[in-house]
């Protein structure tokens, strides 16, 4: 019977940031890309909703769905990268 590998986990390493989607391409607001991650990218997004749904409430018409399609385009680009990665790490 074969041995299972042994390996360790880095539980420092986060889900890196999408930077472009379709052609659009998405950088964080703050920080360096190289070090910017997913979750950077969607709690800001997240962020801004919030604060243009308080606009919005107060009288304003900013639109803050906008925001949470951006959100949501993000996640599924990471979840469509990991569906790569996985068959990557599968086929070795």
């Amino acid at each position: 019977m074969k041995a299972a590998k042994e390996f360790e986990i880095d539980y420092e390493k986060q889900i890196p940031m999408i930077s472009e989607i379709e052609g659009v391409s998405y950088s964080p607001a703050y920080g360096d890309p190289e070090q910017a991650t997913i979750k950077d990218q969607v709690l800001e997004l997240l962020t801004s909703a919030d604060d243009r749904y308080c606009e919005f409430l107060s009288g304003h018409c900013p639109d803050y769905a906008f925001d949470l399609i951006d959100a949501v385009k993000l996640l599924n680009a990471a979840i469509d990268r990991s569906d790569e990665e996985m068959k990557n790490q599968v086929a070795q």
